[in-house]
């Protein structure tokens, strides 16, 4: 499978939060896990396994995918047996979840042990399965209308007519700080311009899009003490602190990169469609999306995150 459908598959699966969490999707509860439970699916299945398993449960429903999910999981050894025991014999998704959390950190030998040999694994299977399959009901609605759309060949298209390029890890101009947000990290990049990062040193400039003189100055004097020591300079390409740091950047002649809150076709805001395509010739322009995926309100925020990586 091409990595493009690594991209699709993150793009496809998420982002949204489930209502009910499940012990083998995610260790914790949260309100607010945007992908996470997409980047988990991702980094048990792999990419390519992750969408087939999930275009199938479309029709077959959940359980099949539940099954691989949990299969994937009790990889870890015997220690996911235990924790799960320890979970069941409260009869609450909590206590699972709690004891999940910490597998391959049992200890056999230790009071998780004892419940390990009072526990029946085939009921201990059945009810992460089930509690698994329960979670996944509304991701799989949620996931439908994106899986529906997913065209491989359309995305790669639009990537040609544009001239960009992907980037997976383990890329030389991979941004390591990346991994550094986990599952929520993006399967690839999506490049326009050359590739500058590697092996330089980097400092990201975002702030206020409606910013004070006072603010200008102060970007402006730290973008460009960064690019007089040789740094990268990162922004996201909007109104005003963006812009300023992009700018100086281009004017110091240091390479600048912005990163887009949506694919890399999409220049936004339109009255800065000139400088980001400068910034793709003096530097380069990034994107997590595939082409043709339109700026949300919420991916600004995510692309604030990952421009300071």
């Amino acid at each position: 499978m091409p990595p493009s459908t690594a991209s699709g598959a993150q793009r496809a699966i998420g982002p949204a939060s489930a209502r009910r969490s499940s012990p083998v999707l995610h260790g914790r509860p949260s309100s607010n896990r945007g992908d996470a439970d997409a980047g988990q699916l991702v980094a048990r299945l792999g990419a390519g396994r992750s969408i087939q398993a999930a275009l199938a449960a479309l029709d077959s429903g959940p359980a099949a995918l539940a099954e691989l999910l949990v299969g994937a999981g009790a990889g870890a050894g015997a220690g996911a047996g235990a924790g799960a025991c320890a979970g069941v014999g409260t009869g609450t998704e909590a206590g699972a979840r709690g004891s999940l959390g910490s597998v391959g950190s049992v200890d056999p030998a230790g009071s998780a042990g004892s419940a390990v040999r009072a526990c029946d694994e085939d009921e201990v299977r059945d009810r992460l399965v089930e509690s698994t399959a329960a979670a996944l009901v509304p991701a799989i609605a949620r996931w439908r209308p994106r899986l529906l759309r997913l065209d491989v060949d359309a995305v790669l298209s639009a990537a040609s007519a544009i001239g960009c390029a992907l980037v997976v890890p383990g890329d030389p101009d991979w941004p390591a700080g990346i991994d550094d947000l986990g599952p929520h990290a993006p399967l690839v990049l999506w490049r326009r311009g050359a590739p500058c990062t590697a092996g330089r040193p980097s400092v990201a400039v975002v702030g206020s899009r409606a910013n004070t003189i006072l603010g200008a100055e102060a970007a402006a004097e730290i973008t460009s003490a960064a690019a007089d020591v040789g740094c990268v300079i990162v922004s996201g390409g909007a109104h005003g602190i963006d812009a300023v740091a992009h700018r100086v950047a281009m004017a110091a002649g240091a390479p600048t990169v912005a990163v887009l809150a949506g694919g890399i076709d999409q220049l936004y805001p339109a009255a800065n469609t000139a400088m980001l395509r400068a910034v793709a010739e003096h530097g380069a322009l990034l994107a997590e999306c595939p082409p043709g995926t339109r700026p949300s309100r919420w991916r600004f925020l995510a692309q604030n995150v990952k421009s300071m990586r």
